[in-house]
C-alpha cells in the first residue's frame, strides 16, 4: 500500500468523516500530491431476515405463522456479493459449473475482496489532489471540464499564465528547440488527429444532450455534468485541494435517506381469525413496518452529503496539510 504524509492525513480525514454511517474506510493510496482513499457502503442485506423478508409460510400446524414479504422502492437493494459466492458455490457441488471447483471460487472471493469486500453494496472513492494554491486548483478544476468537453489542446495548463494552453506550449520555439526532427513529425501528425478527436467527443456530447456546468455544492466551487435533469458532480475545490472521485460524483444519483420504504429489520405481528363453513380458523401475520431507506441502512444521498460536508469542513481547517 502506498502512502505518505498527504495520504495518511487525507485518510485521517476521511475515516473520522464516515464514522457512525453506514460506510467505512478500508483502502488508502497516494503519493505527495494526491491521495485516493476507497470507502465502502455496508449492504442492509446481509443482516437481513429473509424468511421474513421473502415472505412465505414460516411455520404451519392448526395456527400458521406466514410473513406477507417487503415490498422493495426502486433503487433500494443492490444485491450483495455474499450471497453471489454461496450461490456459486451451490452451482458447482451440482455439477451445473463444468470445470469449477469450489476451491476456485472461494480463491476468486478472497481476491475480489480486495477491491470490493463481499459485506459492502457499494465501494467508492474520494480524490484529493494538492496544489501550490487555491488559484491553480481552480485552473486545474476548470481545465479537467473543458477537457472533458474535447478541448484537449485549449485546456488552460493549472499554473501557468492565463491564456497557456497544451497547443500554445508544444508549438513554443523554446519547447521545439528541444525535440528532434522525428519528435517534431510526430506532434506535427498528432495535433490534428487529437483536433479531430476533439470535435468528435463535442458532437457526440451534444448529440447526448450532456453538458459542462459551474457552481456550487455547500458553497464550494464545483462543477457538474447535467443530462436528462440530472446532475452529477464532478469536482469540488476545497482551498488548493480538488476533489473528485466516485463518492461525489454519484452523491446525487441516490435518493433522499427519508424516502418512505417497507422495513427490512423491524416487523409486527398480528392474530388473524377467520370463520369458513362454520369453523374458525387462526393464523399469525408478519408484516414490515414502515421505514425509511437512511433508517434500514440503504443507499442513500442524504448519508453521503453529511459525509462529504464533513470532509470538506475539516481539509478547509486543516491549515498544515
Amino acid at each position: 500500500m502506498a502512502s505518505s504524509n498527504l495520504t495518511d492525513k487525507i485518510s485521517a480525514i476521511v475515516d473520522s468523516s464516515v464514522d457512525g454511517s453506514h460506510w467505512k474506510k478500508f483502502k488508502q493510496t497516494g503519493n505527495q500530491n494526491q491521495a485516493i482513499i476507497s470507502v465502502g457502503h455496508f449492504s442492509p442485506e446481509i443482516k437481513m431476515d429473509k424468511t421474513l423478508v421473502g415472505g412465505g409460510l414460516i411455520s404451519g400446524g392448526p395456527e400458521p405463522v406466514a410473513a406477507t414479504g417487503v415490498k422493495y422502492s426502486e433503487g433500494m437493494t443492490r444485491g450483495n456479493l455474499k450471497d453471489f459466492y454461496e450461490v456459486m458455490k451451490a452451482n458447482v457441488e451440482a455439477g451445473y459449473m463444468p470445470g469449477y471447483t469450489v476451491e476456485m471460487i472461494e480463491n476468486m472471493r478472497q481476491e475480489k475482496n480486495k477491491t470490493h469486500p463481499e459485506e459492502y453494496d457499494m465501494v467508492a472513492d474520494v480524490v484529493a489532489i494538492k496544489f501550490a494554491d487555491e488559484k491553480t486548483a481552480d485552473q486545474a478544476m476548470t481545465s479537467q471540464s473543458q477537457m472533458s468537453e474535447g478541448n484537449i489542446f485549449q485546456s488552460q495548463i493549472p499554473g501557468a499564465p492565463q491564456g497557456m494552453d497544451l497547443q500554445k506550449v508544444l508549438n513554443n520555439p523554446l519547447v521545439q528547440a528541444q525535440m528532434t526532427a522525428e519528435q517534431k513529425n510526430q506532434l506535427k501528425k498528432m495535433q490534428p488527429l487529437m483536433k479531430d478527436a476533439g470535435k468528435q467527443v463535442k458532437a457526440e456530447r451534444e448529440k447526448a444532450g450532456l453538458k459542462n456546468t459551474q457552481g456550487k455544492l455547500f458553497d464550494y466551487p464545483a462543477t457538474f455534468y447535467e443530462m436528462d435533469d440530472k446532475i452529477f458532480c464532478t469536482g469540488v475545490r476545497v482551498k488548493n485541494f480538488l476533489l473528485t472521485g466516485s463518492l461525489i460524483y454519484s452523491c446525487q444519483g441516490f435518493p433522499d435517506g427519508n424516502t418512505p420504504c417497507q422495513s427490512v429489520s423491524q416487523f409486527s405481528s398480528k392474530k388473524i381469525s377467520e370463520r369458513v363453513e362454520g369453523d374458525t380458523y387462526h393464523r399469525t401475520e408478519v408484516s414490515p413496518k414502515q421505514s425509511t431507506l437512511a433508517s434500514e441502512g440503504f443507499l442513500n444521498k442524504t448519508e453521503i452529503e453529511v459525509i462529504l460536508k464533513k470532509i470538506f469542513k475539516q481539509l478547509e481547517s486543516k491549515e498544515a496539510i
